[in-house]
Formats: structure tokens, C-alpha cells, sequence
């Protein structure tokens, strides 16, 4: 998207967003979750969400599947605790230790 004079970018709402995906449809809906298994060919129960939002982990497990919860911020790690998140780090290299590698 180009961005217009005033810095925004065209087709864009007044907040940054798509115009495309309407909000009811945003996360913690589980529509983009399911939206993107569905676009790659993965069925969603195979699929794993790292994410760094309460609305990541609602959105997840409302799809069915796994998330990581990101505490990139202090305050962050309770709350996950408390969200039922799969699995909740504070380091961002625990996340790439915790899948395995895959050979082509």
C-alpha cells in the first residue's frame, strides 16, 4: 500500500487497520487463526501461535490450536499463567528451542 502525504497509508482505516477484515472478525475471534491453517493447508489442531496478547491466546485456543504465550513485558507473565496458554516464556530464544527442526 502506498502511503499518502498526511503518512497513512491508502485503504487504510483511521486506526492502521485492513478495511478488509472487520473488527468483529479480529482477534481474540478465532477467524484469523482458522483463516490461516486454512490458507497454508494445515488443519488448525496442527498449528502452533507464538503470540505476545491475551487476545492471541483466546484466539488460539477458541481455534483449537497450540500457543506459546511471548511475556515480552514483565507485567505479562501472570496474566499468561492465568490464560490457560500451552506454554508462556520471557526469553524469545526459548521460543525457537521449543520447535523442532524440520528437514526439507
Amino acid at each position: 500500500m502506498a502511503a499518502s502525504k498526511t503518512g497513512r497509508h491508502q485503504g487504510m482505516t483511521e486506526d492502521h487497520r485492513p478495511p478488509v477484515d472487520p473488527y468483529h472478525l479480529m482477534k481474540p475471534n478465532p477467524h484469523p487463526i482458522m483463516r490461516a491453517a486454512e490458507r497454508t493447508g494445515v488443519g488448525v489442531a496442527d498449528c502452533t501461535l507464538v503470540g505476545d496478547s491475551l487476545a492471541d491466546v483466546q484466539a488460539t485456543h477458541a481455534a483449537g490450536a497450540t500457543v506459546i504465550a511471548y511475556a515480552n513485558k514483565p507485567h505479562k507473565a501472570l496474566p499468561f499463567a492465568e490464560t490457560g496458554a500451552d506454554a508462556f516464556t520471557n526469553a524469545a530464544g526459548a521460543i525457537t528451542e521449543a520447535f523442532p527442526t524440520v528437514s526439507p
